[in-house]
């Protein structure tokens, strides 16, 4: 089990909301009436996890992470919530019609801190072990 605080701040239920990652920030909407509940730019990093199928926004602490990037100098890079029940993602790619270069993370899991710099969007997650890993990660499809 890795080590890493995460103090919650927000939470919606996937159920009734919808969560958007721009190239800039993240963003919930009440899925009903499409109305924005929250936005928030991820510049100096936006902790998120699942508990169930409830999204949790906070902050992240960790001593190491397992650090992914995500170029949006590519005109095909995001990042996007893929809601699964009790198995929710975040995935990034610099290409993102392309599975076999997606970078996964389940946040039901472990959870992600979103930041970025420039161009550069990062996708962190508490390392597990040395080398660093998590196995709430996967890349590829």
């Amino acid at each position: 089990m890795a080590a890493y605080s995460f103090t919650v701040s927000q939470t919606f239920a996937l159920g009734t909301h919808r969560v958007v990652v721009t190239s800039t920030n993240l963003q919930v909407y009440l899925s009903s009436t499409d109305e924005l509940v929250y936005n928030q730019s991820y510049a100096n990093g936006i902790g998120i996890r699942c508990s169930s199928n409830d999204f949790q926004i906070g902050t992240l602490t960790a001593p190491q992470m397992l650090t992914k990037t995500v170029s949006y100098s590519s005109k095909k890079a995001r990042i996007w919530i893929e809601e699964v029940n009790n198995a929710n993602k975040v995935i990034g790619a610099d290409t993102h019609d392309d599975p076999s270069v997606y970078n996964t993370y389940n946040l039901n899991q472990c959870p992600v801190q979103l930041s970025k710099s420039g161009s550069n969007a990062y996708m962190k997650c508490p390392c597990e072990g040395s080398p660093c890993a998590n196995g709430c990660y996967t890349y590829g499809s």
